[in-house]
């Protein structure tokens, strides 16, 4: 660090390189400078130190080699790690600077796919990760639209990776970019055709439980077409969002996406039409990709926590694509009858929901219960999982029947409360009541009532009132109807507040008294009483007595 401060302009390419392989090869895995010893004054230094070499129009670079300056723009990925103490990166000139080593500028034609740019690419993207506040600047300067032209080129797998991660921290929360890209750039088809490209060179054993970390067991080129295709899928994740009917509420972690469905109550059936031939009509340049999604879906093996990587990626990525059309769920979702998307997820709930709450955990409510699967909450990890399911079973009724052979099981154990025990469908009515996951809570309510056809007494009888009163009162539904239907004399059968098996009478020991008996007894319990006020230990008072308090 000291040695390339110390070079006095124009630096020559052999001393650069020199000093910058000795900062690379003590700092290259350092996450922090100033945690690892570097005061901000030196730093700052440094950093100004290498931007004014790489000014792209008047910088010493311009006589360096190639290898020399990608070897500087690694050095500042590496000292833009943090913010702190680099403010020669984090400025508007700093991002100028990148866009023009990386080819990605306004001004530049054409971009070119070599060691120099793909340096500077990895530079934007660890400042966009860091720093949200400059995507505005990178958009404006030419960095979006050359980033879309790029990706029309058969590029390096590695430059791949990069461009669409840039890509996918560009579009995060920013529908204006994402209609841009979609319906200006025409991007759906050339993401499309990237995807492709990689997809065909893999197989679905290929993707191991960590798709960010480095398997040394697997060539490190499949690793990186792996890693890339969870890019794509994490940007047509961001793509799909300009289709949600909403968006998800702010603050929610790590940007999960909870869409209150409940507003569709309110809404006319020519709303709804409406509103779905727009979802379809939106996510029209992305169709191509749900084929080859669920191919995946189906064929990679299952991790041993099975909601990790791809599969929740996948189920983020078809999460908000419509299924209202006929046609999308013929041809591209259940193709000849192929219903084993239902089946997998299905699959992957039943695992998830018993390795999460296991028998000892009493109720998803229980303070042992709110752990983490992989790196998110249990609530951010159901949650696409339940929307999934939620759309699926609302426009398809083959599916909806899979679906709730599985979750509501007609032969339902009723002598006991419902919401005891651990199996899926007692979990399930537990999320229904839930407090500490909101989400979920919602989610299951709405997937439970559209699992019952939305007809009120179906879902009352079968999970008791008592569960349900709330949900009912937000859709703004206060008492079951159709007193005459089958699922209202099923209600009679059973306890309508807790849905169990009513109580036998013969369990109440009075209902096998005559009326002598029971005579006899009230005076006997009469005589007991009067002892005990006797013996002044207790004052017993009796229905239609004149008792006061003394």
């Amino acid at each position: 660090m000291d040695e390339f401060i110390a070079l006095e302009s124009p630096i020559p390419s052999e001393k650069a390189a020199v000093a910058l392989d000795a900062f690379i090869a003590q700092y290259a895995t350092c996450m922090s400078l100033l945690k690892s010893g570097v005061s901000e004054e030196k730093k700052s230094l440094f950093s100004n130190a290498l931007m004014a070499a790489l000014n792209y129009d008047s910088g010493d670079w311009k006589n360096w080699s190639m290898e020399t300056t990608a070897k500087a723009l690694q050095t500042v990925r590496i000292v833009s790690r943090e913010t702190v103490a680099c403010s020669a990166v984090f400025c508007e000139e700093g991002v100028r600077c990148l866009l023009k080593h990386a080819k990605l500028h306004k001004s530049q034609e054409a971009f070119e796919d070599n060691d120099h740019s793909l340096e500077a690419m990895k530079c934007i993207a660890n400042l966009l990760l860091l720093a949200q506040e400059w995507k505005g600047t990178v958009i404006y300067k030419g960095g979006f639209n050359n980033l879309t032209a790029a990706l029309e080129e058969e590029l390096r797998i590695e430059t791949l990776f990069i461009a669409c991660r840039i890509l996918f921290l560009l579009t995060i929360n920013n529908r204006p970019i994402a209609n841009q890209f979609l319906d200006t750039l025409n991007g759906g088809p050339i993401l499309y055709r990237q995807f492709r490209r990689i997809y065909d060179d893999i197989q679905p054993e290929d993707f191991s439980t960590d798709q960010t970390a480095i398997d040394a067991s697997k060539p490190i080129s499949t690793q990186s077409k792996t890693m890339t295709i969870i890019e794509i899928l994490k940007v047509i994740y961001n793509l799909s969002l300009r289709s949600a009917p909403e968006l998800a509420a702010p603050g929610s972690p790590g940007g999960t996406l909870f869409r209150s469905t409940s507003r569709l109550s309110v809404l006319t059936m020519d709303d709804r039409a409406s509103r779905e031939e727009s979802r379809v009509r939106q996510c029209d340049g992305m169709k191509e990709f749900i084929p080859d999604l669920i191919e995946l879906f189906h064929h990679a093996p299952l991790n041993k926590q099975p909601l990790s990587s791809p599969h929740t990626h996948i189920i983020n990525a078809l999460m908000n694509f419509p299924l209202s059309d006929e046609g999308w769920r013929k041809n591209l979702y259940f193709k000849d009858g192929d219903y084993r998307l239902v089946s997998t997820l299905l699959e992957i709930l039943d695992i998830t929901i018993t390795t999460t709450f296991p028998p000892s955990v009493k109720s998803v409510d229980d303070l042992s219960s709110r752990k983490q699967i992989g790196d998110v909450s249990v609530n951010e990890a159901l949650s696409p999982l339940f929307a999934l399911l939620f759309n699926i079973a609302r426009f398809d009724t083959t599916a909806r029947g899979m679906i709730r052979d599985k979750l509501m099981p007609e032969d339902l154990d009723r002598s006991k409360p419902l919401d005891e025990g651990s199996t899926l469908t007692n979990r399930l009515i537990q999320f229904l009541t839930c407090y500490a996951h909101e989400n979920l809570k919602q989610l299951t309510s709405e997937l439970s009532f559209m699992l019952c056809d939305e007809n009120v007494n179906t879902f009352v009888a079968y999970f008791g009132y008592g569960t349900v009163a709330g949900y009912l009162f937000q859709r703004g539904i206060m008492s079951p109807t159709d007193p005459g239907s089958a699922a209202a004399k099923k209600i009679v059968e059973l306890d309508p507040i807790t849905g169990q098996i009513k109580k036998d009478d013969d369990d109440n020991p009075l209902s096998k008294m005559t009326d002598e008996e029971k005579e006899r007894e009230a005076e006997r319990l009469f005589v007991l009483f009067e002892q005990l006020n006797a013996t002044g230990v207790i004052k017993a008072t009796f229905p239609g007595s004149n008792y006061k308090s003394s």
